[in-house]
């Protein structure tokens, strides 16, 4: 997850009915706390652009929020929703101190084309998607990519195997990410058809022994 720009608009007024009129106006009322604020700070949020940012945010969008020329880094605190048509109602949002290392999840991305995968012989068994780190917010990748392609059976990716720049890993470095495994029911399948094979051969040596043994009482 990376830092998702996003423009804020202070609000001077409240209320039920306001908060209405916001809604219906295509605008999300909210309030900004933490840091050195004494108080919380009212604001509204286009109800589109927000949609759009926590889309691209994934469970744990990190906002640069633009307040009125200023920005600060937040994060969503609670976020009222409606239950059957998501429409949205309010949001909580907290401002991170920029220069404080603080603690995420961060999204691991499998890439690449493995050839064993792809014919069907092997099986990437993924054992975490997301990994904790200890960052600045500033410094937070918005995902970690872990390329697949170069994988054999048998070839393990361990946390221990990250390298990243400006973080620090909290998760356990022995924690398996992923495993390629090898396909057991394509493997299965060819031990059935080759003892089916063995079978049919010795079917087939057994008749042809037997036709021998007719023809020579024959004679």
């Amino acid at each position: 997850m990376g830092l998702i720009n996003l423009e804020a608009y202070p609000r001077t007024t409240g209320g039920k009915n306001e908060n209405r009129r916001l809604r219906a106006a295509g605008r999300t009322p909210a309030n900004i706390y933490g840091n050195e604020r004494t108080e919380a700070l009212s604001l509204e949020l286009d109800t589109a652009e927000l949609k759009k940012a926590l889309a691209k945010g994934g469970r744990h969008p990190l906002f640069n929020l633009m307040i009125a020329g200023e920005t600060c880094v937040a994060m969503v605190r609670e976020m009222q929703k409606h239950p059957v048509t998501d429409m949205m109602f309010h949001m909580d949002l907290f401002e991170i101190p920029l220069g404080v290392p603080m603690q995420f999840d961060v999204s691991i991305d499998y890439v690449g084309d493995n050839k064993l995968v792809r014919g069907g012989d092997a099986l990437l068994d993924i054992t975490r998607r997301a990994i904790e780190v200890e960052c600045l917010p500033r410094k937070l990748p918005e995902s970690i990519e872990l390329n697949i392609s170069e994988l054999t059976i048998g070839d393990r990716i361990a946390v221990s195997d990250l390298q990243m720049d400006d973080v620090i890993i909290l998760s356990d470095p022995d924690d398996t990410l992923c495993k390629l495994n090898p396909n057991t029911i394509i493997a299965l399948e060819d031990e059935v058809d080759e003892a089916a094979e063995g079978a049919e051969g010795d079917e087939v040596a057994e008749g042809a022994e037997g036709a021998e043994t007719q023809s020579e009482d024959g004679d």
